[in-house]
Parts: C-alpha cells; sequence; structure tokens
C-alpha cells in the first residue's frame, strides 16, 4: 500500500468526524439560544410583576388622594425614562360600583402582558384593598 493510498483513507475517515462535530455545536448553539430566551422571558415576567404593583400602588394612592368623589377613570402611569424606552407601558382603568371601585391594571413590556384587577372599598373614609387578582 502506497503512502497516497493511505492519506485517502485518513481523509475518509475525517469526514464523518467532522459531521459528527459540526452536529454537535449545532446542537449545543439549539440549546444556549433556547435557554436564551427562556432566561429573557423569565426577565421580562419579573418586570412585569414589578410594573404591576407599581400600578397598585398608584391607584391606592389616586383613591386616597380623591376620597370619596373618587370615580371611574382610566389613566396611564408615568415610567422611568429606561422603562418608557423599552416599550414598557402601565395603564389602569376604575370602574366605581357603589362604595367599591374595580381597578384593572395592564402592563405590557417586550411583547408580553399581565393584567390585574384590584376590589377597592369606601370604609371608615378612606378605600382599602379587599382582594387582588392577576390574569395573563
Amino acid at each position: 500500500m502506497t503512502r497516497r493510498s493511505r492519506r485517502g483513507v485518513a481523509t475518509l475517515m475525517v469526514i464523518p468526524l467532522i459531521a459528527t462535530v459540526a452536529a454537535a455545536l449545532l446542537a449545543v448553539a439549539t440549546l444556549f439560544a433556547a435557554d436564551y430566551q427562556r432566561t429573557r422571558a423569565t426577565a421580562v415576567d419579573a418586570q412585569l410583576e414589578q410594573l404591576v404593583l407599581a400600578g397598585g400602588a398608584d391607584a391606592c394612592q389616586r383613591a386616597q388622594h380623591a376620597g370619596d368623589a373618587w370615580e371611574a377613570e382610566a389613566w396611564t402611569v408615568a415610567l422611568p425614562a429606561e422603562l418608557a424606552g423599552d416599550g414598557a407601558r402601565l395603564t389602569a382603568r376604575g370602574v366605581r360600583e357603589g362604595n367599591g371601585m374595580t381597578v384593572t391594571i395592564d402592563a405590557r413590556l417586550g411583547g408580553r402582558q399581565l393584567s390585574q384587577q384590584m376590589g377597592l372599598q369606601w370604609v371608615s373614609g378612606g378605600w382599602q384593598m379587599t382582594d387582588a387578582r392577576l390574569g395573563k
């Protein structure tokens, strides 16, 4: 067997090895991409939860300032420039029902949304939160 024929056999053995390494790299890259997307979605969800909490605090503050005269309204909660620049939006709307008010808070960020409904009741000269429910 000549030296030239041995090089041909070696080349034939290396080609499947290169294909196997390429397939492994593709699998690892796919796993990294999926992990990045999952991490990003978790971060956005955490930020949405914080936005909903801020909306609830804003609604309670508005209620206390308006007192018993608070009527149904819709408003946009001001956000820090960094969040607004990322496309975040926080809106709320209140619907008066006798001595109660239902406030719906909607937070949006990164193509995702989270909402919360809060129940407020006018009791002893002030608004008290009676319940809160998260929705998607």
